[in-house]
């Protein structure tokens, strides 16, 4: 056979020969350095992290708004009627308002650094949770070994994206790892199916 294979790969032997060696070769040197860089940007990331739980001050714009959600959750005046100033919108349930207020209360911590600490938390959960869903969407007879080099992988995507990584007062992070939370829930039910009674 000669010019190019159906795979498109170059026909004969010497071509046959050049996609068992080389593909394995690049494609290792592919994901060697995808991880090496999602590494470096996590660990970027968590420095970045780690000085802004106890800064002081707000670290971007919604924090001091979701900061006052949280407290007139607490103090049962929110989502009150809007003639009230200065009036605040809730847009979302208050499930983060509730778990950053509870720890401050129940460890102790100023409201603020709690905040950050649930939300990165809920990110780390994200994380960890759309790790479990790529090593489960791989297929079974995958070498273990890469299924968890994507499920990492894939995991440490969520840290590099700085703006879903960063720990801050938001209440989106929770909301990302609810969400992350739904698929994995489903695809863990439908494969253990409850006896029915």
């Amino acid at each position: 056979m000669t010019g190019r294979a159906a795979h498109g790969s170059p026909g004969g032997v010497l071509g046959r020969t050049l996609d068992r060696v080389l593909h394995p070769v690049f494609a290792t040197a592919i994901l060697a350095a995808s991880a090496a860089l999602l590494v470096f940007a996590a660990a970027s990331l968590a420095g970045t992290g780690a000085a802004i739980l106890h800064y002081p001050y707000g670290g971007e714009y919604g924090e001091g708004i979701v900061w006052q959600q949280m407290r007139d959750v607490l103090s049962g005046r929110a989502y009150a009627p809007l003639g009230v100033f200065p009036a605040l919108v809730y847009h979302y349930p208050p499930v983060y308002h509730l778990a950053a207020g509870l720890l401050a209360r129940a460890a102790g911590l100023e409201e603020l650094l709690s905040g950050r600490l649930v939300s990165l938390g809920a990110t780390v959960a994200a994380a960890f949770l759309v790790g479990v869903l790529t090593h489960d969407a791989l297929r079974p007879t995958e070498a273990r070994l890469v299924r968890l080099g994507c499920a990492v992988m894939a995991g440490l995507v969520c840290f590099v994206l700085a703006p879903v990584g960063m720990p801050r007062t938001a209440f989106s992070s929770t909301t990302r790892a609810l969400c992350a939370a739904k698929p994995s829930l489903r695809e863990r039910s439908s494969a253990r199916p409850r006896p029915s009674s």
